[in-house]
């Protein structure tokens, strides 16, 4: 008996956590888009304040029905743990933050290539960026290209788990949803449809991009070997004679080496970094990623 009741607290528990965590939702998009004085401002954040009270309520009440049920069947329990990280929104503002990493990632991508193309030319390893705050703190001895690259592969390890549209889910307690009686279970359920139609959109579009990178990576390395050959053609039949025809084959010859570099740096570099698209790139990955998506709903227990 008693475990059918701790069966039951878990279930109201999440439809009642849903609940206050739409109203949260709803609650943020108001105080951003009409709280505009300070009365309004203050009674705003004092309603969030109480929605975050009856947040931690209902988390509390689950937390202690998972634990009691634990102890009744001295195994594992049939519902998942819930972790601090897990009571969050369908739309969170730390996929904003993940989007302010994305860019920072970039940058710091395109950093990278200029300086190892730089290495390659010969040319000065400095890159002036006016404005921009990492050139202050990247200058001096350890701005080198071999020590840039060591520390944007580490901030990319770092940023790839947590960041980009391809890896953004939401959380299991959305999936959990048993339609409990409350008001909010239509709009639940329209929420729910609308975050699977996006998490499908975004996994077929980080298909697609890859795809089309990969195929720019290929023209790359085509595009380079094809200019170092007519470098080598050029070398070889200058166009000048006397002095000048020696001064432009070595201009040539030079030129030549340069794209013939290019080309074996891009391609080890490429084949190191492959494995990041490799991954998204197989269609049976991308039938489990949706099955995994669809088969959420049933991680969770309706019945004691």
């Amino acid at each position: 008996m008693e475990l059918r009741l701790r069966n039951a607290q878990c279930s109201e528990s999440l439809d009642e956590l849903q609940n206050q965590l739409l109203i949260k939702s709803r609650l943020r998009t108001y105080k951003s888009a009409q709280a505009r004085h300070q009365k309004d401002l203050r009674q705003s954040s004092h309603l969030l304040q109480l929605n975050k009270e009856k947040i931690e309520l209902h988390a509390n009440r689950y937390r202690d029905a998972w634990e009691a049920i634990g102890r009744l069947i001295e195994g594992d329990v049939p519902w998942r743990k819930l972790e601090k990280t897990d009571i969050r929104c369908m739309e969170d503002p730390e996929d904003q933050a993940a989007g302010v990493a994305r860019k920072k990632l970039g940058k710091w991508s395109r950093r990278t290539g200029q300086l190892r193309a730089q290495e390659i030319s010969g040319g000065p390893q400095q890159v002036s960026n006016a404005g921009d705050a990492d050139s202050a703190e990247e200058s001096g001895p350890d701005n080198t290209p071999a020590k840039v690259e060591k520390r944007w592969r580490k901030k990319r390890d770092e940023m790839v788990k947590r960041t980009g549209e391809g890896f953004r889910g939401v959380s299991w307690i959305w999936w959990a949803a048993d339609g409990g009686g409350f008001v909010s279970d239509e709009s639940l359920y329209n929420g729910l449809r609308v975050e699977w139609a996006k998490l499908y959109a975004r996994l077929r579009r980080w298909q697609e991009e890859v795809q089309l990178v990969q195929e720019e990576m290929r023209r790359t390395l085509i595009s380079l070997e094809w200019t170092a050959k007519l470098w080598d053609r050029r070398a070889e039949d200058a166009g000048f004679t006397g002095i000048h025809a020696e001064g432009a084959s070595s201009y040539a010859l030079r030129q030549a080496a340069l794209f013939h570099r290019l080309k074996e740096s891009y391609t080890k570099l490429w084949d190191q970094d492959y494995s990041y698209a490799s991954e998204s790139e197989d269609e049976q990955g991308d039938r489990e990623e949706m099955a995994d998506i669809e088969g959420q709903a049933s991680e969770y227990v309706t019945d004691g």
